[in-house]
């Protein structure tokens, strides 16, 4: 059995960095960064993760705040980061 280079396997980080810098870029109102994983039980898996961040939108007050308003910004985020993780699993 013939075995492939070592190089054939590795990611091009640089253009993935890239990607998602782009990607982001769509999203303004959202906070992103990579983060180490020393500390965490994925270390030996993962050296690094990506973190990211959704407003809920609206803020709301005490005199705005209503249950259906509450539960739609959590709903728009949650929309939000679902188009987020799809477009992140084509990388």
């Amino acid at each position: 059995m013939t075995q492939l280079p070592l190089e054939v396997y590795r990611i091009d980080f640089t253009m993935l960095e890239k990607n998602i810098r782009d990607l982001f870029l769509t999203y303004p109102q959202t906070l992103y960064g990579f983060t180490d994983t020393s500390y965490s039980t994925y270390a030996d898996v993962y050296q690094s993760a990506l973190v990211f961040a959704v407003p809920y939108g609206e803020q709301l007050t005490l005199e705005t705040y209503t249950e259906e308003a509450f539960e739609k910004g959590i709903q728009d985020a949650r929309n939000i980061v679902e188009k987020i993780l799809a477009q992140l699993e084509k990388y």
